[in-house]
């Protein structure tokens, strides 16, 4: 649930936004060690034992996990954007990329049946929530959410952003 221990940077935190299968975990995984950050992935506690979790004891886990220093979260932030966004200076949203999207979460969740329709059902949900989230963390914040395009050949203009 929590991974890496952090190497003090000062009190970096980074919410990722994306859609389902959008590359969220790898990018956070990525972010992590790149950054010496400590890994939060909300859908850990949200699927817990691959079920889902009551709001109220999903909201309260994560809760716990964001008082630490130095995090990377990501996975379900849609249902803790009220929390989040006062505990995460920087937001990082993955642009949308439909088929390949779909594609991976075909291939991911076959296994994860209750998961996968879930993502089906929900997309056009969830995407709204994502922007509404974009929204109101840069309202709340004054700050600009940082994009990525999900290809591998940008990362290093997204660690520079993020750094700086």
């Amino acid at each position: 649930m929590t991974g890496q221990k952090s190497k003090m940077m000062g009190n970096m935190k980074l919410l990722i936004v994306g859609a389902p299968a959008s590359g969220k975990t790898w990018l956070a995984k990525y972010l992590a060690d790149q950054l010496h950050l400590n890994l939060i992935n909300a859908d850990d506690f949200f699927w817990n034992k691959k079920k889902e979790l009551p709001l109220e004891k999903f909201r309260l886990a994560i809760r716990e996990q964001i008082v630490q220093k130095d995090w990377v979260i990501e996975g379900h932030a849609s249902k803790l954007v009220d929390i989040l966004i006062s505990h995460a200076p920087r937001l990082v949203v993955i642009d949308e990329r439909p088929l390949v999207e779909f594609k991976r979460m075909a291939i991911r969740d076959l296994l994860h049946s209750k998961k996968l329709l879930f993502q089906i059902k929900n997309y056009r949900g969830l995407k709204k929530r994502r922007i509404e989230l974009v929204h109101r963390f840069e309202k709340e914040t004054g700050l600009q959410a940082l994009r990525w395009d999900g290809k591998k050949t940008s990362l290093k203009k997204l660690l520079e952003k993020i750094k700086t």
